[in-house]
């Protein structure tokens, strides 16, 4: 695949950069968080010192986890640009999930929701969280989110604006680099980062395990379940989410399952 520019990519994928625009209009009214830049994290491909990968940090990417694990286990280094002359890895995930859940982790639940649905409640909350995720998710499908954005910020921020943004540093950009990593399958995970720290940490098989296996996240399984329940629930609504606000991610998705040809 021919190198060419971010921009160029995106528009031969079919991004709409109407739609990428609107975003990123809300994150910079949002201020707080808007001026921090997501990080790459460079390493070594196994014992060839030759081959270097980078993988993209982003909230909601498993950034905790993965940092955890580079900081304990593999050498690397962290920039804002990825540096590896090999893969450039890029975790995704379901774009509904992303939103959903990653405004379960936002100033703005935290500052409002977070003492209602606190973790080991037994008590059913769910008719509680339906009216939180549908002020969230009518306000992102009726644009008022994007004009008054005390909602969102780092964790509810689409992929394809983040990627965009942590590449701007580049130029021109050669696509094949550009590997997805799918963390709901998880299984690209071993391949391309757990087996180089299994492989330089013979005697550590254990505590690498047990930062690879679980699924992290810091709200709770009843959370989760009435996260889940929502979207069975409200399956026009997500039609609408996947085919408005959040089409750039569900395509961004496709290429990284599919590739693309010229």
């Amino acid at each position: 695949m021919a190198k060419m520019q971010l921009d160029q990519f995106y528009l031969n994928i079919g991004i709409d950069f109407e739609v990428l625009d609107k975003w990123d209009l809300a994150m910079y009214r949002s201020l707080h968080s808007y001026h921090i830049k997501d990080r790459w994290i460079n390493f070594e491909q196994s014992e060839n010192k030759e081959n270097t990968n980078s993988i993209l940090m982003y909230a909601k990417g498993n950034h905790s986890s993965l940092l955890e694990m580079f900081d304990k286990f593999y050498k690397h280094t962290n920039t804002t640009k990825p540096e590896g002359n090999n893969n450039w890895f890029v975790p995704f995930k379901d774009p509904i999930d992303k939103l959903l859940g990653g405004y379960l982790c936002t100033d703005h639940w935290n500052e409002n929701y977070k003492d209602k649905f606190v973790a080991g409640n037994r008590e059913n909350m769910y008719e509680e969280m339906v009216k939180v995720l549908d002020d969230l998710v009518d306000s992102t499908l009726d644009g008022s989110l994007f004009r008054h954005s005390t909602m969102i910020d780092r964790h509810t921020t689409p992929l394809s604006l983040i990627l965009r943004n942590s590449l701007k540093e580049h130029d021109v950009i050669d696509v094949s680099r550009l590997v997805g990593i799918d963390l709901d399958a998880r299984t690209d995970l071993m391949e391309a980062v757990y087996s180089h720290m299994f492989y330089t940490n013979p005697d550590k098989g254990k505590q690498i395990s047990m930062h690879a296996i679980p699924t992290r996240s810091p709200y709770s399984k009843n959370q989760h379940h009435y996260v889940r329940k929502y979207k069975i629930d409200n399956p026009d609504k997500m039609k609408a989410l996947a085919t408005g606000p959040l089409k750039n991610d569900y395509i961004l998705n496709d290429f990284f399952v599919h590739g693309w040809k010229i």
